[in-house]
């Protein structure tokens, strides 16, 4: 009786897991939203800026076979937290990458951490 029930235990649980998949696809929205401003601070054409987005699904979509192996071998949770590292930290210093090649790399980086994230909080 004292015990309280199971489902409000749970809740953070759940809103933990569904920032894990709701923060990688709102990431995609506010950087293609930003494109043409980050064209014309790294003084690219629109075109190059694209590819923040492209590399950043592409390294998602081919590092999410990897994440499920990682989950399985190394423990979800530890893959989920290592993710959402990955994804932050290069969310972060994105911030402040004084070269278009390096926020390049960081979206990549990202896009890592993003599949970790989305594949392991399922």
């Amino acid at each position: 009786r004292g015990m309280s029930h199971p489902a409000h235990a749970s809740r953070p649980f759940v809103a933990t897991l569904g920032l894990a998949t709701l923060m990688p696809a709102l990431d995609t929205g506010l950087i293609t939203s930003t494109l043409p401003i980050l064209a014309g601070v790294f003084q690219v054409p629109i075109a190059s800026s694209r590819w923040l987005v492209v590399l950043s699904l592409l390294s998602l979509t081919v590092s999410s076979v990897v994440a499920g192996w990682l989950g399985d071998r190394l423990g979800r949770q530890r893959m989920l937290m290592a993710g959402t590292v990955i994804f932050v930290l290069s969310a972060g210093l994105s911030t402040a990458a004084p070269t278009f090649a390096l926020l390049l790399a960081l979206r990549m980086t990202q896009g890592v951490g993003a599949a970790l994230m989305t594949s392991l909080s399922i």
